[in-house]
């Protein structure tokens, strides 16, 4: 199920970036047209299209109305604040997509070291996040994995999503050769900005104003 543009949908292997390229021409591939979710309010309406309908879907707080996470944060006593208000302001503000965009691309390279563990150098701002979820996608003890962050080419927490890892080390386990994964920008805006901010982010804002005594 492919749920944004970039999304991947195979992973070709090969000794060099030319070899690669020509065996991704011989990928053909038929899309099934999917009813689309553009709208956040209209997503987690009932009825409303399952974004992560696999049984193992896990970490969300209600898929079914593809809800990622739900908070409530109040500062103080809300309520009797406003209430002491002279004027109150209320409305609803959009904000647009985000990005960010950093020079260097995602990148990852991943080997078997000396005794067995599986070795992951990325550009990730969070290392042991990264081992975490290598351990849950790859199904691999957490302590068979070790992740090195060197010193990374801009990030901004952009580089907080684990974009790349996993198929590099997929590659490595399938083959027991090093590999390495480096995306393009043309490729790697599309395909990581979904997953930062693959919607709008609506907040209730409410403004108070108290008048001087």
């Amino acid at each position: 199920k492919v749920r944004y543009v970039g999304d991947v949908v195979a992973v070709v292997a090969a000794k060099s970036e030319k070899a690669a390229r020509e065996a991704m021409k011989n990928i053909k591939v038929e899309y099934e047209i999917l009813d689309p979710v553009f709208d956040m309010r209209e997503a987690s309406k009932e009825g409303a299209p399952v974004i992560h309908d696999e049984d193992d879907c896990s970490g969300v707080f209600d898929k079914s109305r593809n809800i990622a996470a739900h908070f409530v944060m109040d500062i103080g006593d809300v309520e009797k604040t406003l209430e002491s208000c002279d004027f109150v302001v209320r409305n609803t503000y959009h904000v647009d997509t985000q990005l960010h965009a950093a020079l260097e691309p995602h990148n990852a390279l991943t080997y078997f070291d000396s005794v067995g563990r599986l070795t992951v150098v990325s550009s990730t701002q969070v290392p042991f996040h990264c081992r975490r979820i290598l351990s849950r996608i790859l199904k691999k003890p957490i302590a068979d994995i070790r992740v090195i962050k060197p010193r990374i080419g801009g990030g901004f927490g952009g580089k907080q999503s684990i974009i790349v890892e996993p198929y590099a080390a997929l590659v490595t386990i399938k083959t027991g050769m090093p590999a390495r994964i480096v995306m393009e920008n043309t490729v790697s805006l599309p395909s990581w900005s979904p997953v930062q901010r693959h919607c709008r982010f609506t907040t209730r804002w409410t403004p108070f104003i108290s008048a001087a005594t």
